[in-house]
């Protein structure tokens, strides 16, 4: 069992307790293929998770696990319908490799009752906010009660495939109707600028998982993401949430997402959101043609604070991460040219 997350403790603070929970858990033996484990939040060394996303492998041939499936736990209203309880069970057939779970949320549970067993398909996530019976919320998550916790939302591991699969969670505060997923591609796993470029959007603001199938993983390029709450109604953006990092190759190079490709695309310098800011804030803008490209930060007085892109760029929709950590708050400028065209907006940092 294996966090892939940042992991909350019981007080719904961040904890490296859980974070790297990569030995197998000891589980008390109940028949051949029915085990358990408890303990949540328990102390080192009969701790085993707390409220994070995990991924839970189930025996291994040759190196490889049999079973695979998440486990997501990042429900602040655990506490109100638990009951005292939080047991997991796992029920798996290791001849038909199929598994079942189930959470024993009362005392005295009745295993042989096959309703309180729960299929889970291999790669699938278990949400534990789906099992409300009742209370507050029943059936939705709550992430109001976490510390930062857009900022420490979004994991990325390998959906099985060889591709990145991205996993996130309900924006604690935004009003969304939809999410964006950026990436960036570096050759240097820490580059002073990055270009983010918009990959998809998704179609509800109940999904919470995406598969870039647009990259292989591997030991190449450093691939970088960050998702972003998106509210259609007021066309208004949520400030991005944590960055994650993962290592591959592009499939198709300089591909315009779906809302990219049109021919109605335009020269356009967004406001930067959030703004104000500290110290991080991203400016988006869009170029009609292949062009080189500069987008630049003055200060009051026109000096050159910082060149977030020098370069030349494929027509569509670009997405740059600018942060200002050793200025002091103010008014600051950024300029976008490109070709002809040139035009500046100003930023508000506030320390």
């Amino acid at each position: 069992m294996e966090a892939v997350s940042t992991v909350y403790d019981k007080d719904f603070l961040i904890t490296d307790n859980y974070q790297n929970l990569q030995e197998t858990i000891p589980i008390p033996y109940i028949n051949d293929n029915m085990y358990g484990f408890e303990n949540m939040f328990e102390p080192i060394p009969n701790l085993t998770f707390g409220y994070g996303l995990y991924k839970v492998s189930i025996g291994y041939y040759q190196n490889s696990s049999i079973f695979e499936f998440y486990l997501d736990w990042r429900d602040s209203d655990y506490p109100h319908y638990y009951n005292g309880k939080n047991d997991i069970w796992i029920l798996f057939d290791d001849y038909w490799q199929r598994c079942k779970i189930c959470w024993n949320h009362e005392y005295n549970h009745d295993f042989d009752d096959t309703n309180s067993w729960k299929d889970i398909e291999s790669n699938h996530v278990y949400r534990i906010w789906e099992e409300k019976q009742k209370g507050i919320r029943i059936g939705i998550q709550n992430t109001n009660g976490f510390k930062n916790f857009w900022k420490n939302c979004l994991a990325v591991t390998d959906y099985g495939n060889g591709n990145p699969r991205l996993f996130w969670s309900k924006h604690p505060t935004f009003t969304t109707t939809n999410y964006k997923i950026y990436r960036a591609v570096s050759s240097v796993s820490n580059p002073r600028t990055l270009t983010y470029s918009l990959i998809h959007t998704t179609v509800t603001d109940n999904e919470f998982e995406y598969t870039d199938q647009d990259v292989a993983l591997g030991n190449s390029d450093y691939v970088f993401y960050y998702v972003a709450a998106y509210n259609s109604n007021t066309q208004s953006t949520s400030e991005p949430s944590n960055v994650v990092t993962t290592r591959g190759g592009m499939y198709k190079q300089n591909q315009l997402s779906e809302e990219n490709k049109t021919d109605n695309i335009k020269y356009e310098l967004s406001q930067n959101t959030p703004n104000p800011f500290n110290p991080s804030t991203t400016i988006s803008f869009t170029v009609p043609n292949d062009e080189f490209i500069t987008l630049k930060v003055y200060d009051v007085l026109g000096n050159e604070l910082a060149t977030l892109l020098n370069e030349r760029k494929p027509a569509g929709m670009y997405n740059v991460q600018c942060i200002m950590n050793n200025v002091s708050s103010g008014v600051y400028f950024y300029t976008l040219k490109a070709g002809s065209f040139s035009e500046t907006k100003k930023m508000l940092l506030m320390k």
